[in-house]
């Protein structure tokens, strides 16, 4: 966020810069605002965004690697297969049945 940010920032001040003039007109205040508004819209989006992606996370109360792979439920009684891969008993033991191997 941070890195995006200063890049946001940088772009501004490349434009800024590109727009200097030694006698600054009307248009040319109007451009430079244009430019610092268009900034801050830029910058505010992102720090949205991430805001929304950290609300996201904090509101998960359950581990990934404490769901099952099959089912997404919490575990209940986990088994670790010969692979290594953990599911809950009662998904592999459907799963063999319907399939007969991994």
């Amino acid at each position: 966020q941070t890195y995006i940010n200063r890049l946001i920032l940088e772009d501004r001040d490349r434009k800024l810069e590109a727009l200097k003039v030694d006698e600054a007109t009307e248009e040319d205040t109007k451009k430079v605002s244009e430019v610092e508004v268009e900034a801050d819209k830029y910058v505010s989006e992102v720090n949205s965004l991430f805001s929304k992606v950290d609300e996201r996370r904090a509101r998960r109360e359950v581990p990934d690697y404490l769901c099952g792979k099959i089912s997404f439920e919490l575990l209940k009684d986990p088994v670790i297969t010969p692979s290594g891969i953990t599911y809950d008993r009662k998904d592999i033991t459907e799963h063999l049945e319907r399939v007969g191997h991994f």
